[in-house]
């Protein structure tokens, strides 16, 4: 992957980012129980179908509401959301945690495909040692450390 030299919090703040489970609630746009997700989508930006077929987003998702889906089902439209056209480096925080092994597998090897093919800067949070060791170039541990007053 490429090295991104950030021109301080402003060109950062400016990137999408893409968190875990809540991504949805957390960002405030279309995410009411009464908003189809296809719309929640293109909150998003403009998302290509290459995207929303690669992660397996079926089209019948499209029409129903976020109550409506898995947990796998709704990561894939957070997914979808954070990988908009001028998306250029994503925050991935904990983003399969909560799912299955294989849905796991699916959703990573998508995006660790995605990432490279579009050249994104790509930060992966984790607790997950055997995740790190699959998707992770390099690891920086972040420790607690105890400060006395």
């Amino acid at each position: 992957m490429q090295r991104t030299d950030f021109a301080g919090w402003k060109a950062f703040a400016e990137e999408r980012v893409l968190s875990g489970a809540d991504d949805l609630a957390a960002s405030g746009k279309g995410c009411e129980s009464q908003t189809e997700n296809g719309k929640i989508l293109s909150d998003g930006g403009q998302v290509e179908n290459r995207i929303i077929e690669g992660l397996g987003i079926e089209e019948d998702w499209l029409n129903r509401y976020p109550q409506e889906l898995s947990g796998g089902e709704l990561q894939r439209f957070c997914i979808a959301r954070a990988l908009g056209k001028e998306t250029r480096f994503l925050i991935a925080d904990e983003i399969s945690t909560m799912l299955d092994l294989i849905t796991q597998s699916q959703i990573w090897n998508f995006l660790l495909d995605e990432v490279k093919r579009r050249e994104i800067g790509l930060i992966v949070v984790s607790h997950s040692e055997a995740l790190l060791k699959q998707v992770a170039e390099r690891k920086l541990p972040f420790t607690a450390e105890k400060t006395t007053a």
